[in-house]
């Protein structure tokens, strides 16, 4: 009997302290995004509220739950249409440059802050996803060639040597 509290005590205290490992890494991850923005000349971009203000769709804000996304009911249905579409733009553009189809969460979110953050790259964003808003399947559209995807690219590729990508 003193044997198992001693197993359950010790099983107990090592799920706590990779609980408090984990939290302390998120912890040095934002600290380091912070000074990272600091040093860019201030804080992240973000993109702007578009739209009407809590029109997202119930579909809307499933689809944005099966892809990791929080999102808020606050939201518009051109906002969550927009990142899910600039989602779907990141990882097809990471597939295009990498040649792999899987990435951390973290590479894919850079890439849909910088297509977020840029106004051309969201006009772009928008007009590619009206474009192909006929498509069963993102592996059904090809990404075209052309000065947004050569920015896209080219982001990608300079963290790729950071292992970004």
């Amino acid at each position: 009997m003193a044997l198992d509290n001693l197993v359950f005590a010790v099983a107990v205290a090592a799920a706590f302290w990779v609980l408090l490992r984990h939290i302390q890494r998120v912890k040095a991850a934002r600290r380091t995004a912070a000074q990272a923005a600091s040093a860019a000349g201030g804080p992240p971009r973000t993109m702007p509220r578009i739209g009407t203000p809590g029109t997202v769709t119930a579909e809307q804000i499933a689809h944005l739950k099966r892809n990791n996304f929080e999102p808020s009911t606050d939201w518009s249905r051109e906002e969550a249409t927009l990142i899910l579409t600039a989602l779907a733009y990141a990882r097809l553009a990471l597939t295009d440059v990498t040649g792999r189809r899987k990435h951390a969460i973290e590479v894919q979110n850079r890439v849909l802050a910088f297509l977020l953050s840029d106004e051309a790259l969201r006009r772009h964003m928008i007009e590619w996803g009206n474009a192909n808003a006929t498509a069963r399947r993102p592996e059904d559209v090809a990404l075209v060639p052309n000065e947004h995807l050569d920015r896209v690219a080219a982001f990608i590729r300079g963290r790729s040597g950071s292992g970004a990508a």
